[in-house]
């Protein structure tokens, strides 16, 4: 067994595990698809790192494809709640939250 000693207090209700896989999403309903990467993933939300300029309280449709045939792919609605310009490279970290698995 592993432990992991922390020396702050956890006080998000949910873990947040850090990626970085692929995933797609489609902006407002539109049927438009826009690629991203999923930096970290919680029960609460979705970091989404993406070209594409969003706004705060955009709502995406989001789909993590499963990488193995064993898996299910994960889809939710989510709402952007806070964006981050990347050094200058066009690119984006957006804050979400998740509002709605869809299974």
């Amino acid at each position: 067994m592993i432990q992991v000693s922390r020396n702050y207090e956890e006080k998000r209700n949910y873990v947040r595990v850090k990626v970085s896989t692929p995933l797609l999403f489609t902006l407002n309903k539109s049927s438009e698809r826009y690629e991203g990467l999923c930096r970290d993933l919680s029960g609460a939300g979705i970091l989404i790192e993406t070209t594409k300029k969003l706004k705060i309280g955009d709502h995406l449709h989001v789909t993590i494809p499963a990488t193995q045939s064993n898996q299910t792919p994960f889809s939710a609605v989510a709402e952007v709640v806070r964006i981050d310009p990347m050094n200058d490279r066009h690119i984006y970290q957006a804050g979400t939250v998740i509002k709605k698995v869809i299974k």
